[in-house]
């Protein structure tokens, strides 16, 4: 049996102002961690294991003075070469990514 779980990762950027765009490239770590599974007497009957993937994550930012404010966009964007293996099996957009690029599948 799978399933997709999603594990937090935190990413500390420089302070950098909000005079321009900004456009960073990090590095997220793949892993595996496990568990036993007990049954009801405590004895291990199995595991589960979760595996993680590296990613490359794509950090962009674009100030915008309106009207005496900054308006601040900001765009994630996985940029990892390998795509997932239920890739295909996703449903299809608008062929656009949030970030205003083009899909996986359009690239």
């Amino acid at each position: 049996m799978s399933w997709d779980e999603a594990v937090e990762h935190e990413i500390t950027l420089p302070a950098t102002g909000l005079a321009a765009p900004t456009d960073t490239l990090r590095q997220v770590a793949g892993g595996e961690e496990s568990e036993p599974l007990t049954d009801a007497r405590g004895s291990v009957v199995g595991r589960i294991v979760r595996r993680r993937q590296p990613l490359r994550v794509r950090i962009r930012t674009h100030p915008v003075v309106d009207g005496g404010y900054v308006r601040l966009s900001v765009c994630v964007r996985n940029e990892h070469p390998e795509p997932a293996d239920d890739w295909r099996r996703r449903p299809a957009g608008n062929g656009r990514t949030p970030c205003g690029g083009p899909s996986a599948a359009e690239a």
